[in-house]
């Protein structure tokens, strides 16, 4: 389970459901997922207050559950503070949402093709 961020409840949903419809998730997918949404929300996160980008992990929690997180204590009204306007162009608020959303159905699909070499 992803835990809940504004805006990512459907797309949550829709991972669990497909991952709990699989036999035999093989952890190293799930943790490569992880890590790429890692990558491109890290990229996202805005520069100008602290090292937010430099504090994103990725942490396979068993063998159905992926977290991505940030670890700064303002990482989560970073993300959720629409009226943020961040110095650097291209940064800014959801930056963990947007990457989730926008590789929803690649991720998917990397599940099921894993599922399918087992």
């Amino acid at each position: 389970m992803i835990e809940r961020i504004g805006g990512i409840d459907k797309v949550s949903r829709n991972l669990d459901r497909l991952i709990k419809q699989t036999t035999d998730v093989q952890p190293q997918v799930l943790t490569q997922i992880g890590t790429h949404l890692e990558s491109e929300a890290s990229q996202l996160a805005p520069l100008d207050k602290g090292d937010l980008r430099g504090s994103s992990t990725t942490e396979l929690m068993d063998r159905s559950r992926v977290r991505v997180s940030f670890t700064e204590r303002y990482a989560l009204v970073m993300h959720e503070d629409l009226e943020y306007k961040p110095q650097e162009p291209g940064t800014g608020p959801k930056y963990l949402t947007g990457p989730l959303k926008r590789n929803e159905q690649q991720y998917m699909r990397r599940i099921i093709d894993a599922n399918r070499v087992r």
